[in-house]
């Protein structure tokens, strides 16, 4: 195990002001971490603050690949919660590789800060409709203050972290920079070691490595629970446990950044990087902490360029105009980079903080969909980052709004590799069963395989709705989505309007809100059919809309039960 930073007679010169001497550090440095007692594995809080990731451009294909204007392209995502960042998504909008990244803060005599739960905090963005974002922070006593720009790299798959440190007291402040990952979507599994100027964090071919410049005077990493570093300074504001190496486990790492003196103001720079190699991931490091300015600088430019062709909207004030072009944004970012279409519907775990992962991680798998993917560890907790049909749609009638069909055309796509087929077999409810042929799947991971495995009608009528409003602007063909119109038409002229479920996944039958989509999906599917002249079909479909419609009453109204009149 190389241990660099701690024996590198010239870096510890530099920072001998800093830090006891190198000879008593190293004295003090063990390898493996002692497991001690494991805590619980929760995720990050629902409630974020920020969501941002960099802006990258289609081929002409309509994928993110080597072809693209804004290649190389970046797979990286993060979110904010709580004044710290949380999750970090990588290399796929559906994968997990921490839970959160904070600071803290001490004196080392009287007082000791956590960033996630005693911050006072404002989140800014770095530009109007740039999804980087400006996290000030400060203590409730006034002893300090700090700003942190966070962006992504715009061309690997790193992220940013531009600290700004003010020192408001008459002592001098420790900053520790501390990361709790879960590689791979888990917490549990994984391993940390300190290499060089690195914290290294991997599982399996996913690893992760941290640098900072200037660069980290110490550090350590341990097992989440009561031998970690985050307890250890927390116990007595002395930060002197320190471990090289912690392995297969729910781990943590923490390094610790040059003190800033009394009434003195710092920068630093922090950067987590991902890659399949462990080389490679530090290169990337490395690289991007070369040249951090440049990079934001086209980070904030190709967000803007992103911007040239939106309608412009001459009655929009100026905070009415930032809130519009901060939603295209939002929407934008959350789409896959490696599976172009596939917006998921939030980057967040409901109640995070709450929900424990007792996963054993992912584990490759054949998926109903047909294609390999990895299983996620978030089984039983049905977090948001998904990809539900109706949300899909909902996403690309906006994007349909402001004249973006490149977007909701490739929404479209990944609809029509979620829809089920005559391999997949049957439904069965009960004494109910029928062929899945033509219906979707509630939910998906990023791949294509199916979460949550019940049957909500709405889902089968959205994709209809919106081939035709796609047809209807000319920026499909029709013959393109057939079968996908005429599957999912035939699914619901067989067995609508029941369904297991309606929207709210609370009860199975017949909703106002289902009756509505499938209503204006047969009516939308007749049309399409009529203008490729199927009239059997057209006829079929738009019987079945007037059945529905004339039936409503039947459906919805009653003067029995609990509803009463």
């Amino acid at each position: 195990m190389r241990n660099s930073l701690f024996v590198l007679s010239v870096f510890w010169v530099v920072f001998a002001g800093n830090s006891a001497s190198a000879e008593s550090i190293v004295q003090n440095f063990e390898s493996e971490a002692p497991r001690g007692e494991a805590w619980p594995a929760t995720w990050a809080s629902g409630n974020k603050s920020c969501f941002g990731t960099s802006f990258e451009s289609r081929d002409l294909n309509g994928n993110y690949s080597s072809q693209s204007k804004t290649a190389p392209i970046s797979k990286l995502w993060f979110t904010c919660a709580e004044g710290a960042i949380s999750e970090l998504y990588w290399p796929t909008l559906d994968r997990k590789q921490i839970r959160d990244f904070q600071f803290l803060i001490s004196d080392s005599k009287t007082f000791f800060f956590e960033e996630r739960t005693q911050a006072i905090s404002r989140t800014e963005w770095l530009d109007s409709g740039v999804p980087g974002f400006v996290i000030s922070n400060k203590d409730s006593e006034g002893k300090f203050s700090y700003k942190k720009n966070i962006y992504t790299d715009p061309s690997r798959d790193v992220l940013v972290v531009q600290l700004s440190f003010t020192n408001l007291s008459d002592d001098e402040l420790s900053i520790y920079a501390l990361v709790n990952p879960a590689i791979a979507n888990t917490p549990y599994g994984d391993a940390a070691k300190i290499s060089g100027e690195d914290f290294i964090f991997w599982q399996e071919n996913d690893f992760m490595a941290m640098r900072a410049e200037p660069a980290f005077i110490s550090g350590s990493v341990g097992f989440s629970g009561t031998a970690d570093p985050f307890q250890d300074l927390k116990r007595d504001l002395k930060f002197d446990d320190r471990f090289l190496t912690a392995t297969n486990g729910n781990v943590v790492g923490m390094g610790q950044l040059q003190s800033v003196p009394a009434r003195s103001s710092r920068e630093f720079e922090i950067v987590i990087s991902f890659s399949n190699s462990e080389q490679r991931a530090r290169e990337n490091a490395i690289r991007t902490l070369s040249e951090v300015e440049p990079l934001k600088a086209k980070f904030i430019s190709q967000w803007k360029s992103s911007q040239q062709d939106l309608p412009k909207f001459n009655n929009f004030s100026n905070e009415t105009d930032n809130l519009y072009l901060s939603s295209v944004a939002m929407l934008r970012s959350l789409e896959d980079k490696t599976f172009s279409g596939a917006y998921i519907a939030s980057p967040s775990v409901p109640w995070g903080l709450q929900k424990r992962d007792d996963s054993a991680g992912y584990s490759p798998v054949k998926s109903e969909m047909g294609t390999l993917f990895s299983s996620s560890p978030m089984a039983g907790i049905g977090a948001y980052h998904l990809v539900w049909p109706r949300d899909l749609y909902q996403m690309a009638q906006s994007f349909i709004a402001i004249g973006d069909f490149a977007s909701a055309k490739a929404s479209l796509k990944h609809l029509r590799h979620l829809q089920y087929g005559p391999e997949h077999g049957d439904w069965e409810y009960g004494e109910r069963r029928f062929p899945k042929d033509g219906s979707f799947v509630q939910n998906a991971w990023i791949h294509g395989a199916s979460f949550w495995r019940m049957l909500q009608i709405d889902q089968v009528a959205f994709p209809v709705i919106l081939a035709h409003d796609l047809w209807s602007h000319k920026a499909i063909d029709i013959e393109e989505f057939k079968s996908l119109i005429i599957r999912a038409a035939d699914f619901i002229e067989r067995n609508g309007p029941w369904s297991f479920q309606e929207r709210w996944e609370e009860n199975m039958g017949v909703s106002p809100s289902g009756l509505a989509v499938q209503i204006s999906a047969m009516e939308k599917a007749s049309k399409m059919m009529l203008f490729i002249g199927d009239a059997e079909r057209s006829r079929k479909y738009l019987r079945k809309a007037r059945e529905l419609n004339d039936s409503l009453e039947f459906w919805t109204f009653t003067r029995s039960g609990t509803l009463g009149d």
